[in-house]
């Protein structure tokens, strides 16, 4: 009888290692890795990340602020704005203001929003979600009836009434994107946490005699974190565009401030003799609420292979 090679009986037993050995979140990393869909998607949002970075330097380097009016030279005789050209990249608006530069700082405005209002209403919404789902009882009742207030409320009405009311300021914006999607982030993390806490494992932790703040954030947390993870993505482009539907409306930033929504606005004097007015502005907003979708597409099924699976064959 042939004797097997050590050397290559070895073999399977090792690989068999490295594939347990990785977690989920490696697994996760290298599907979305070899997603070419959301890694092109991933190039786009860092090099519209640059872009925002980099617009006062941008500004410096050929020499236009994104406030200076060239009557002169920015506007025809006639006073309409300038097409593009190799002085204005972008042509200019209706005051002779470089499009091209207003639009880079634009994007700082709206990656802002985004990222902000994102980050507050995941950490928020998940604080709210772990404590009525783990807690239960009163404290469940209590948080969840909150939540659901919150989500009864009709969004864009309540923002438009509230900037109405105090003013066009960018922070006011980020508050109200915040209240009104931490609770789809909190009902999420509730439902999670309520499966998660009757776990063996919860279980094993809480008779060792670990703290309830131990479990929370040890046991509970990471497990959590894919879902919350996949929302927040897709949180992003909802901001940017709830932002820029707010300054078209002239409530989410102080009129002159360089916004893609203000941007719009004021090109609207200007349609048909300036369509360049709405395509730099609407297609810079339209990219990146794009890319931020795409990716996190490309997030959720990394993340959860078989619920994508199940989706695209239903």
């Amino acid at each position: 009888m042939a004797t097997a090679d050590p050397e290559r009986a070895g073999e399977p037993e090792q690989e068999q290692d490295v594939v347990k050995g990785r977690s989920p979140w490696r697994l996760g990393w290298e599907r979305l890795r070899h997603d070419h869909v959301a890694m092109a998607a991933a190039v786009v949002i860092v090099l519209i990340g640059l872009a925002a970075l980099l617009a006062g330097v941008v500004s410096d380097l050929i020499s236009h602020p994104p406030d200076t009016q060239y009557r002169e030279i920015g506007l025809s005789p006639a006073g309409v704005p300038q097409p593009p050209d190799s002085t204005f990249w972008f042509g200019t608006d209706g005051v002779g203001r470089d499009v091209f530069v207003r639009v880079l700082y634009g994007t700082r405005i709206s990656l802002l929003v985004g990222i902000a209002s994102s980050f507050g209403a995941v950490v928020l919404g998940t604080v709210i979600g772990m404590l009525a789902g783990f807690y239960g009882g009163a404290v469940d009742t209590l948080l969840a009836r909150a939540l659901d207030v919150i989500l009864s409320m009709p969004f864009l009405l309540f923002g438009v009434a509230l900037a109405a009311v105090l003013g066009p300021s960018l922070w006011l914006v980020v508050g109200v994107i915040v209240f009104f999607t931490l609770a789809a982030v909190g009902r999420i993390v509730r439902g999670q946490t309520l499966s998660i806490r009757e776990r063996e494992y919860v279980e094993a932790a809480r008779s060792l005699g670990a703290s309830n703040r131990r479990i929370m954030f040890t046991e509970i947390l990471p497990n959590v974190l894919a879902p919350v993870l996949v929302y927040a993505s897709l949180l992003v482009p909802i901001a940017i565009i709830f932002s820029a539907s707010l300054s078209f409306l002239g409530l989410g930033v102080p009129p002159g401030t360089p916004a893609w929504g203000v941007m719009l606005r004021e090109a609207i004097d200007y349609y048909t003799v300036a369509p360049w007015l709405f395509a730099f502005p609407g297609g810079a907003l339209l990219l990146t609420t794009l890319a931020f979708n795409l990716l996190g597409d490309g997030v959720r099924d990394a993340l959860d292979p078989k619920a994508s699976r199940l989706g695209r064959a239903g």
